[in-house]
């Protein structure tokens, strides 16, 4: 599909598409490179628009409105608004969220892009990890330098 390092093999299967009662907006959004791979990372983890922006380097308004436009496709739901931003989940329910991860599934898993944007996945999962971590979580020596902080302000 994006494939731009080494070749694969096509994937031969073919998509039974014609069965579904899908609209032309869900194609049309489908259809381009940006939001394809939004739809391959939120087939993995429900994701905030600024973690959509670090994994794809591409900016935060920009990524906004592919996903909106993959939102009122029906391609992909909004799972909650927060004041700094909103995060995006693919579409549980409707022939469109069928497309949805019809499409997903038929993505090379050996293409460099797509291969790319899953390595930076596992880093904005990691950070979010080292984010949730209880303060109480910490090793000694941070305890000092976390005293150390407080007491110089």
């Amino acid at each position: 599909m994006f494939n731009r390092g080494e070749a694969s093999q096509p994937n031969t299967r073919c998509l039974p598409i014609c069965v579904l009662p899908i609209s032309d907006g869900a194609l049309k959004a489908a259809g381009e490179e940006t939001r394809l791979r939004v739809l391959a990372l939120l087939a993995e983890a429900e994701l905030h628009v600024l973690e959509l922006t670090d994994i794809l380097r591409q900016s935060q308004p920009r990524i906004s409105r592919h996903s909106q436009l993959l939102a009122e496709a029906g391609l992909v739901e909004a799972a909650s608004a927060r004041v700094s931003g909103r995060s995006f989940r693919l579409g549980e329910r409707g022939p469109a969220a069928e497309l949805a991860r019809a499409l997903v599934g038929r993505l090379d898993p050996l293409d460099t892009v797509i291969a790319r944007d899953r390595e930076r996945l596992a880093s904005v999962r990691a950070a979010r990890a080292a984010a949730r971590r209880p303060i109480s979580a910490a090793t000694p020596p941070e305890w000092d330098r976390i005293r150390q902080a407080a007491c110089r302000r």
